[in-house]
């Protein structure tokens, strides 16, 4: 009879998508990055590397790019325990990622390539200030929460600490014991 019955209100959070990425670990931190800025996911062997200036760089297609390594701008303020994904890694063995596009190229090295997913993506929202290039997460099935990056953004990041003060990531290494800190919430 009309009027009479059941209604469905089903809400759809715009701020929510959609994203096929790959999922990638470096440092034994887990991270993923869209398909979409991939350009080549690639072996190296040391001597494809050369430092000039302080910056290693690499050749791609005839171009010199810069190769980045993340874990210098994604330095978290705690110590990071390290939580393996199940299963084996498609590729186990040091890679080159070359991410972007025309003159924005670069790459990133990486320890292990875990696949690709297509996933939900989640901004982050937070007063606190999040290094440039990470601002979404992805939640994995086993509820794991994996920081979604954009790589040409991260890498332009990683090279500018890097210039900044190349010995950051060490000395802060070997004091990160010696502070404590507390969070008032």
């Amino acid at each position: 009879k009309e009027g009479i019955g059941t209604t469905f209100t089903i809400n759809v959070p715009f701020s929510l998508s959609i994203l096929r990425v790959m999922l990638l670990e470096r440092e034994g931190l887990v991270f993923a990055i869209p398909i979409n800025s991939i350009r080549e996911l690639k072996s190296f062997t040391p001597s494809e590397i050369t430092t000039i200036d302080d910056r290693q760089q690499t050749q791609w297609n005839g171009q010199t790019i810069p190769v980045a390594k993340i874990e210098q701008s994604l330095i978290f303020q705690r110590p990071y325990k390290s939580s393996p994904l199940k299963g084996n890694p498609v590729i186990n063995c040091p890679s080159l990622l070359v991410v972007g596009e025309n003159s924005t190229l670069g790459a990133m090295y990486l320890d292990r390539v875990w696949g690709e997913q297509e996933v939900t993506v989640y901004p982050i929202q937070t007063p606190i200030p999040l290094p440039r290039g990470f601002n979404s997460s992805i939640i994995l099935g086993d509820g794991r929460v994996i920081p979604l990056l954009e790589p040409v953004e991260m890498v332009q990041e990683c090279l500018q600490t890097a210039t900044q003060n190349p010995y950051f990531y060490h000395q802060y290494i070997s004091s990160q014991e010696q502070i404590k800190r507390i969070l008032i919430v």
